[in-house]
């Protein structure tokens, strides 16, 4: 956001970067560090906070600034207590996924965990995400249940069959009507939040889809995966619109588009770091 890019590594470093026309700078490490490295990072809608968790079981919370990134707070999750976040669009908590089943919410200002969520299955949670109207939290795992809970109150407003194999990838469009999910067959469903139907399904690579991110300005969803592709989807027609192949030489772990939808980047298990002008490179 705001022409500045934060990653997270399994080298333990959290690094912060400027994104130029035709190159990044910067890459300035963070202190603290997450030892044994580092397992998500989210940022808030508008750029101003962001949260970072890693496998020693913290959640290190910062405030970008014009000046760079202030270390704000750390909260301990616990010991295999902490596996991806998710920091809510307008900031004030955030959410990970632990691996018995729960998803734990926190206060940041005061660090203390507010709630305790409970997606039916008790297994691993890979993967969370709140909408970005900020009113839902979907949550997946590894036997392939998504459950979105209703953040005001805590209760489950659905439940969705989305797969019998885990799911790595969720991402809610602009609107926060359909929640996108993907899945280690390699499929992708689009599900009306709302009634829980299915609105589109289609096969979205040939490996595991680790990662999905819509465009917050045109109908344009950005799935990555095992076969070390990224594509473009036309959420509409269900069309790859592009794909962007030769880019990196393994799983690609991370798509996200800006906010202004403009430009994508994506990370993969090579160390490469891509950002892409998302609608003509």
């Amino acid at each position: 956001s705001g022409g500045r890019l934060l990653t997270g590594s399994a080298d333990e470093q959290l690094k912060l970067w400027t994104v130029g026309l035709d190159a990044l700078s910067g890459g300035g490490a963070l202190s603290p560090v997450h030892l044994l490295g580092v397992v998500s990072v989210s940022t808030a809608a508008d750029g101003s906070a962001c949260a970072s968790s890693g496998l020693d079981g913290q959640i290190n919370l910062w405030a970008l600034t014009d000046e760079g990134c202030e270390h704000t707070r750390a909260i301990d999750a616990g010991p295999g207590e902490c596996w991806k976040i998710a920091l809510h669009p307008r900031g004030g908590v955030v959410a990970n996924g632990t691996q018995n089943g729960c998803v734990h919410v926190w206060d940041t200002l005061t660090g203390e965990r507010t709630v305790s969520l409970h997606p039916r299955g008790g297994k691993f949670v890979l993967t969370i995400a709140f909408s970005p109207d900020g009113a839902l939290l979907a949550s997946a795992t590894t036997d392939g249940g998504v459950a979105v809970f209703d953040v005001a109150t805590g209760v489950v407003q659905s439940e969705l069959g989305a797969s019998t194999v885990p799911v790595r990838a969720l991402a809610f469009s602009p609107d926060s009507a359909l929640l996108g999910v993907g899945a280690d067959d390699a499929s992708f469903t689009l599900y009306d939040v709302k009634t829980g139907a299915v609105v589109n399904a289609f096969s979205a690579h040939a490996g595991w889809i680790l990662s999905a991110s819509f465009s917050p300005t045109d109908g344009v969803l950005a799935t990555s995966s095992t076969d070390r592709q990224v594509k473009l989807w036309d959420v509409g027609t269900r069309k790859c619109v592009q794909a962007f192949g030769g880019v990196h030489t393994d799983s690609v772990w991370q798509v996200a588009f800006d906010s202004s939808g403009e430009r994508l980047v994506s990370v993969g298990e090579d160390k490469r770091v891509q950002v892409y002008n998302a609608l003509t490179t």
